[in-house]
């Protein structure tokens, strides 16, 4: 971690470090990898920056992992937070035995090994030069600590984040672990990044990204190991990076369903959606056909866990009989605000894809995204053609 203080009023940052870089790639605590992180975390409080720290526990425990295999999501959340005080009280010691006062710090009362989050406290500990680490997440299930850190650092008042990522240093155009000539970016735009999150970027949690652009909170990508300059995400300014395309994705986690001979009359959306929404199903892209002899199809995607849910509702609730799900889509996607002014875009992918014998079956749009539902077989394969399309 690099930065100095300069001025009268200290710089306050929120450092979120990655807990599988607490592993080093496996379970449990890598302790070299610690005291590196906690080496590199000192000098910049001696050099007057306040440094608050929320640590992940993916080192441990991920809770939508425990739910595949079987957990309560919400038990497997919370046992995820017990990872993550565990991974920040071997912080708090690597950085005493540096000579840094450290306090923890959590969202789940345990007294005997840390205090109870206070955020009047937390301040007065940063001001008085202590390093403050927050764990146990947000105390409640469903929150990933990537929006935990933009929660925390509103409520201390921090000037900036700093999100440490295990496996890459920033926002690539495409993952690089698959893609060799996939662009580091220097910076990306609110919107591009939380598109890119929906669309199966496993970047930034989306929450994250809409909590930092309500917030106009200031957003670094980077290396939880390595100190070298991230990405950037903030608003659109003049001097962002001129590129059209600022990423492409992939999204295995889909299934279409099918609706076939659909009433072509007045309410059956409601109907179909209505029911849908009330079982709490999110649906992404729908396709309705033009009506023919009072008649319609409808398909729309969804996640495919959701899928069965979503079956038994149509044909028990809505009473429809001719419905069908495809587990084996996925979803490729682009992203980037240049395709708001620039034409042929949409063509290019559309011929990568076809250069590469990929059938589309349904296609989305947006100002700033394109989305095509393709063969899951295909998936890595058209990410690689379009990338290569259009950054080549």
């Amino acid at each position: 971690m690099t930065g100095e203080n300069t001025g009268d009023n200290p710089r306050r940052v929120l450092l979120k470090l990655s807990g599988e870089a607490f592993g080093g790639g496996k379970v449990g605590i890598d302790t070299t990898v610690v005291r590196r992180i906690a080496e590199e975390i000192v000098p910049a409080v001696k050099q007057g920056v306040q440094v608050a720290i929320v640590v992940g526990g993916g080192n441990f425990f991920r809770g939508a992992e425990l739910q595949q295999a079987g957990i309560d999501r919400s038990r497997g959340d919370y046992m995820g937070m017990l990872g993550t005080v565990m991974n920040c009280l071997a912080l708090q010691d690597f950085l005493e035995q540096e000579g840094q006062a450290t306090r923890v710090q959590t969202a789940i009362t345990m007294g005997q090994v840390a205090e109870p989050y206070i955020p009047l406290k937390a301040i007065r500990h940063l001001e008085k030069g202590r390093v403050v680490i927050f764990g146990a997440g947000a105390g409640m299930p469903y929150f990933s600590t990537d929006t935990v850190s933009i929660q925390r650092s509103l409520e201390i008042h921090c000037d900036e984040v700093l999100m440490g990522k295990n496996g890459v240093d920033g926002v690539y155009t495409a993952d690089p672990r698959k893609i060799p000539g996939a662009i580091k970016l220097s910076s990306i735009s609110y919107d591009e990044m939380l598109e890119l999150a929906s669309l199966g970027a496993q970047v930034l949690n989306n929450r994250s990204v809409e909590l930092a652009k309500k917030y106009n909170v200031e957003l670094e990508v980077l290396s939880s190991l390595n100190p070298i300059p991230g990405t950037v995400v903030k608003e659109v300014t003049k001097d962002m990076e001129g590129m059209l395309i600022k990423g492409v994705a992939k999204d295995t986690d889909v299934a279409v369903i099918t609706i076939l001979n659909v009433p072509d009359e007045p309410g059956t959306s409601f109907k179909i959606f209505g029911l849908l929404a009330q079982k709490n199903i999110n649906v992404d892209i729908i396709l309705q056909s033009t009506g023919r002899d009072g008649k319609k199809d409808i398909s729309f995607t969804c996640a495919e866990g959701e899928a069965e849910l979503a079956m038994r509702v149509l044909k028990e609730s809505a009473h429809f009989s001719d419905v069908s799900v495809d587990t084996t889509c996925a979803k490729v996607s682009i992203v980037g605000a240049g395709m708001q002014s620039h034409s042929g875009v949409a063509s290019k992918m559309f011929e990568a894809l076809s250069n590469n014998n990929i059938n589309i079956k349904m296609i989305s749009t947006s100002e700033i995204k394109i989305s095509c539902i393709i063969d899951r077989a295909d998936a890595d394969k058209a990410v690689g053609a379009i990338h290569d399309m259009l950054f080549d």
